[in-house]
């Protein structure tokens, strides 16, 4: 029971009121909005990748317009061949890549980047979906 109670402390609650003003009750929604959309290292190596979008924008080829996207879906740049094999979407379903590189003309896309920060180095789930993420990617060479 102890337990139960330090995780309710952890939730966010909204007090509600009641007419008079006073806190009827606490209710804790299901969801919240994160703080932090992208991490400290995340935004300067954006800020990097931007410029050299720029540049490319300014010198390329006019066929071709650089684009960038952040946290994509990796279920949305790459597809499973095996559709029988169900454990394969299991694989990719709730994981994203940093920046994904695309021509916005084509949609094609041009490089995906993941940013191997010192989120990644000290914690093993980090690691270990590390490794598959480049595992997939080697695969679609």
């Amino acid at each position: 029971m102890e337990i139960l109670t330090d995780d309710r402390r952890k939730l966010e609650q909204i007090p509600v009121l009641d007419e008079d003003g006073r806190i009827e009750y606490y209710k804790i929604p299901n969801y919240k909005l994160r703080k932090e959309f992208l991490t400290m290292a995340e935004r300067k190596f954006l800020r990097v990748l931007i410029n050299i979008v720029k540049k490319l924008n300014e010198n390329e080829n006019k066929n071709m317009y650089f684009q960038i996207s952040t946290q994509v879906a990796i279920n949305r740049i790459i597809d499973i061949n095996n559709k029988r094999n169900t454990a394969l979407y299991e694989e990719i379903k709730d994981k994203s890549i940093d920046y994904v590189l695309y021509d916005m003309n084509s949609g094609n896309i041009i490089a995906c980047i993941e940013l191997d920060d010192n989120t990644h180095v000290n914690d093993p789930k980090r690691i270990e979906r590390d490794k598959l993420i480049d595992k997939m990617f080697k695969e679609v060479d």
